[in-house]
């Protein structure tokens, strides 16, 4: 990746965005969710075949992710944490010149999802996948 001079740059993770969840029965997973733990929806969006449907219940949203082409899955494993962040630019120009591992090329903009949101998933330890999210600043 090729970024500007970041060394006086402010990003920084601020706290969890939410958690990502594979499921294999989507609706089942959400009328649990909400009927049985008293869940809301807070959105929900269409990548192609995959459908995410986000559910809050006090700090810390779950993404609900299912795809049908997704055998290989299992539902309810863990597939992401999500950290919010702050200037996610800068925050990825100071850890890529750090070594770590991106998924992506560059940074996503989602500016359906949300009310608008930037985000790229990188690889931590041990292949724990993590996802940096910046809300758009209203």
């Amino acid at each position: 990746m090729e970024y500007q001079d970041c060394e006086n740059c402010r990003g920084k993770a601020v706290g969890l965005a939410h958690i990502g969840v594979y499921v294999t029965d989507l609706p089942a997973m959400e009328a649990f969710l909400k009927d049985k733990l008293g869940f809301a929806e807070r959105g929900r969006s269409q990548r192609g075949e995959t459908e995410l449907v986000f559910l809050d219940l006090g700090n810390c949203p779950i993404e609900l992710i299912y795809n049908p082409r997704n055998e290989k899955r299992t539902g309810g494993m863990i597939e992401h944490i999500c950290l919010e962040v702050e200037d996610i630019d800068s925050l990825v120009c100071q850890l890529d010149k750090k070594g770590v591992k991106f998924l992506q090329e560059k940074v996503g903009d989602m500016p359906d999802l949300l009310g608008g949101v930037k985000n790229i998933f990188l690889e931590g330890p041990e292949g724990l996948k993590l996802e940096f999210f910046e809300y758009y600043k209203k």
